[in-house]
């Protein structure tokens, strides 16, 4: 679904999303999901060598839980992959205790090592499986998707790097997201695995855009989701903020775990 909403409702149901998990616990536990489906699990393994379902491990943004990505991770249990939704403590640590965190909560699901292992992140998700990948590999390593993931940094961080405001509510991590990256650069990877890069063009939140020169989704433009070493990239129309529940990113995301392009109908752009 794509959500269109003005700037005061938009601002509402960003608060009332923020009050809720604050209130439920941003640190609710990793969750796992399997189809309990056989033949989805038949369909998954046909024409693969491994009789067993591939993992997928799912990681949320900023400032959410694991919940958030519940739409994303019920779909993909339901095509038959075992999904392990982490929850992090995303506002309380920087990029590098993070994918500590998340390596340690993935050895703990991940316990048969001759099953592929995917990798799906979402928001400062995707720059935490960056940080992660430059440590941690598992054994059958397998496709990765980002979404709306800022890798070159954004413009919405450097506005606000400074602000006691918003470095107490998100933390050490809003000076490590801004688009001078020199900082933080030796803690990524190369990009030597198969990344799909799902990126937007069009928002329906306005409060940011005069921070933008070009095309964004709200939050991070197009050009900073773009990463050199990427397999295929598309470009969608949706608000930031709703990216994890938009049916064509979460099917987008499927196909390209399932065999390596993203579908036709989004045309991919370097």
């Amino acid at each position: 679904m794509l959500l269109i909403i003005s700037n005061k409702t938009y601002v509402f149901f960003i608060f009332l999303i923020g009050f809720f998990l604050m209130f439920f616990g941003l640190s609710s536990h990793t969750y796992i999901l399997k189809s309990t489906d056989n033949d989805n699990v038949t369909k998954l393994n046909k024409f693969k060598s491994s009789s067993k379902s591939e993992y997928v491990v799912i990681l949320h943004g900023i400032f959410v839980n694991a919940y958030y990505m519940h739409s994303l991770a019920s779909y993909l249990a339901n095509k038959g992959y075992e999904v392990i939704n982490i929850s992090y403590p995303s506002t309380k640590y920087n990029l590098e205790e993070i994918a500590n965190f998340v390596e340690k909560e993935i050895k703990k699901y991940v316990t048969e090592h001759d099953r592929t292992v995917n990798f799906i992140g979402y928001s400062l998700g995707g720059v935490v499986l960056r940080v992660l990948f430059n440590q941690y590999r598992p054994q059958c390593m397998g496709r990765v998707v980002q979404i709306g993931t800022p890798n070159k940094g954004s413009e919405v961080a450097d506005h606000y790097k400074n602000s006691k405001f918003f470095g107490w509510l998100l933390g050490p991590i809003i000076k490590e997201l801004v688009t001078d990256q020199e900082h933080v650069k030796h803690l990524f990877a190369p990009v030597d695995y198969q990344l799909g890069i799902i990126a937007s063009k069009k928002s329906r939140n306005n409060l940011f855009r005069k921070l933008f020169d070009g095309e964004h989704d709200g939050l991070v433009s197009v050009s900073s989701a773009l990463l050199e070493g990427s397999k295929d990239n598309c470009v969608v129309d949706a608000t930031h903020e709703f990216m994890p529940f938009n049916r064509t990113i979460i099917e987008q995301t499927a196909a390209f775990i399932e065999d390596g392009h993203f579908k036709p109908n989004n045309k991919p752009r370097i």
